[in-house]
């Protein structure tokens, strides 16, 4: 799923629809604008959001359009300097935050260990770093293989512990 229209809401009902854990990926712009599906109550215990935030809408820098206009920081861009913490308070969900590598990797095991709550894991993280180690990744991974229509799958807790965290 890409873009930022319901991406929140489509994680939150495929929770609905499975025991098994779901989790969902997502950036800051993408979940802001779509925390009101955190109204749901309650919010299904087998729910992971793990939230990228460089500070709004730094994607951008990583598309070929935006990422050469020269009015990239003043239209595409969105700073905005929230949290999820808030967010996280008001649908009653277990809310954590890691600027470091070490942090990281300390909250990631529990966080994917089953319980009683959705829960919600932020990752503070850089937006000039994020393009530079989105952009090696991308060199590493060949998602899509037309030729033999294979589908690779990613584990996402090492993605994780690649990212480059603020601290």
């Amino acid at each position: 799923m890409s873009g930022i229209d319901g991406c929140l809401s489509t994680a939150l009902g495929a929770a609905l629809t499975t025991d098994q854990l779901v989790t969902l990926i997502i950036g800051d712009v993408a979940f802001f604008y779509d925390r009101n599906a955190l109204w749901s109550a309650p919010v299904p215990s087998n729910l992971r959001i793990v939230l990228l935030n460089n500070d709004g809408g730094h994607i951008f820098r990583m598309i070929d359009g935006p990422s050469r206009q020269p009015e990239l920081e003043t239209y595409f861009e969105t700073p905005h300097g929230y949290t999820a913490r808030n967010t996280a308070a008001d649908a009653k969900i277990p809310y954590q935050i890691a600027a470091t590598h070490e942090t990281l990797r300390s909250l990631l095991p529990d966080f994917f260990l089953p319980g009683k709550q959705a829960k919600l894991l932020e990752i503070k993280t850089d937006k000039r770093s994020n393009q530079e180690q989105f952009l090696a990744y991308k060199a590493q991974l060949k998602i899509y293989d037309q030729p033999t229509k294979t589908i690779v799958i990613v584990d996402m807790r090492q993605f994780l512990f690649t990212l480059p965290v603020s601290g």
